[in-house]
C-alpha cells in the first residue's frame, strides 16, 4: 500500500455492483463510481464514524439493559 495520497490500487467488483453504483451517482456530485466508493470508504474508516458507532452501540446497550435483556 502506498503512502502517497494520489497513489491508487485497482479493485475488481461484480458487474452488477458497478451498474448499481452508476445508477446511484446519477444527479449527485460524484462523477464516477470510484469517487462514490472512495467517499463511502473514507466515511466508514474515519475516526468520527467509529466514534458515532461506539456511541450508538452504548445507547442500544443501555436501552436493552433497561428493558432487562442485558
Amino acid at each position: 500500500m502506498g503512502n502517497d495520497i494520489n497513489s491508487a490500487r485497482e479493485l475488481r467488483l461484480p458487474e452488477s455492483l458497478c451498474e448499481a453504483g452508476e445508477q446511484m451517482i446519477k444527479g449527485t456530485r460524484f462523477k464516477t463510481v470510484e469517487e462514490l466508493l472512495s467517499f463511502v470508504l473514507q466515511e466508514l474508516t474515519s475516526c468520527k464514524s467509529a466514534q458515532s458507532e461506539a456511541q450508538e452501540r452504548k445507547v442500544i446497550e443501555e436501552r436493552l439493559r433497561d428493558l432487562g435483556y442485558l
